[in-house]
């Protein structure tokens, strides 16, 4: 089963450096089974998964199935998704809850992560 990482981009905490590295590693990671999916990501700036939170909630479930495809498609067994916009302004409303419960939902409770990076600001 696949194991997914829901990386929440935590301000000033590298989470642009770790997209871009992502990016640009991309298929070095797929070779060594993780995923960081194309679809429903930037195709320029951080290369995040913003997309994801533009969504309509009866258009998540397809797109996580798109991910989930993709992943397969590679035969990674870990899938990282990352954006800012999980712990920004739209924690509070709907989008995010039905994407982490279309993760739940299409790849188990039990293979769902939740990844937070801090770092301290102050000398």
């Amino acid at each position: 089963m696949t194991t997914v990482y829901l990386h929440v981009g935590m301000p000033k905490c590298a989470s642009s450096a770790l997209q871009s590295f992502l990016h640009l590693s991309d298929a070095r990671h797929r070779a060594e089974g993780l995923c960081y999916p194309v679809s429903s990501r930037e195709t320029s700036g951080y290369f995040s998964h913003r997309p994801l939170h533009k969504l309509q909630p009866s258009e998540v479930p397809g797109a996580i199935r798109d991910i989930a495809a993709e992943a397969k498609a590679h035969r990674c067994d870990r899938l990282l998704i990352s954006s800012e916009e999980f712990v920004n302004s739209l924690w509070d409303q709907d989008i995010t809850g039905h994407i982490v419960e279309a993760l739940n939902n299409q790849f188990g409770t039990e293979n769902v992560r939740i990844l937070m990076l801090f770092r301290n600001h102050f000398p």
